[in-house]
């Protein structure tokens, strides 16, 4: 009976052994699962890390290329913009030049348009008659931008040098001798007065009377008498 017994109890621990083994067994295998789990997931955090690195480097070339293609793009509309004021002040040019010749060959032909040269007969008296009678001498004389006398000449240079020997003081800029001269109606203009061109006052002559003006118009020109409306007019001012 006790043989029975102490046989049936090293049976009980036998399998209680066995199953504990199972048990470690089953633990060690589920221990390696969690470690091998825990590994990958720091593998996948390091590549989720590298991913993110990589995406910030592509996202900052993308930028950089954004950055050059649109300095490439207003480089370009720049010159194409540059370009296109190139050509458009030298078909300005050209057309004025145009206009202006028209303009001395009616002149010509009709003999009653103006003085083909030189000065008019009589002066408003002041400071006037130097001016004119200093413009009109230079009739003949080279145009030159930037000039202001003795032998060539550019539009306000002319007006300038003139006036100063009417004993008025004029800036070099068409523009902004516009701006220190008081309007005049073209109904009161009297020779000396200074007639004004264009949207932007970049050409400057001056009345010498009978619908006529002696002007430094351009490089393809000298000084010269032409008609007063041979250019677009912008308004009149008189020095003084």
């Amino acid at each position: 009976m006790l043989d029975q017994f102490t046989k049936t109890q090293q049976e009980k621990i036998n399998r209680a052994v066995a199953v504990k083994a199972d048990y470690q067994i089953q633990q060690a295998e589920l221990d390696g699962l969690i470690d091998d789990l825990t590994e990958m997931e720091t593998d996948l955090a390091r590549r989720a890390d590298e991913i993110d690195v990589e995406i910030d480097e592509l996202e900052g070339l993308h930028e950089e290329l954004l950055a050059e293609e649109r300095a490439a793009a207003e480089a370009e509309a720049a010159a194409a913009a540059e370009a296109a004021a190139e050509a458009e002040a030298e078909a300005a040019a050209e057309a004025e030049a145009e206009a202006e010749a028209e303009a001395e060959a009616e002149e010509s032909d009709s003999g009653s348009s103006g003085p083909s040269s030189g000065c008019p007969v009589s002066y408003p008296g002041g400071g006037a008659d130097a001016a004119l009678d200093f413009a009109c001498a230079q009739v003949g004389k080279s145009y030159e931008w930037g000039a202001a006398g003795p032998d060539a000449y550019d539009c306000s240079g002319l007006t300038m040098a003139a006036w100063e020997q009417g004993g008025v003081s004029l800036p070099h800029n068409a523009a902004q001798q516009r701006s220190v001269m008081p309007y005049v109606e073209r109904s009161n203009l009297r020779p000396g007065d200074l007639v004004f061109y264009y949207s932007d006052l970049s050409h400057v002559g001056m009345y010498i009377g009978d619908g006529s003006i002696v002007h430094a118009p351009n490089p393809t020109s000298s000084v010269h008498v032409t008609a007063m409306d041979s250019n677009p007019i912008h308004s009149f001012g008189r020095p003084g």
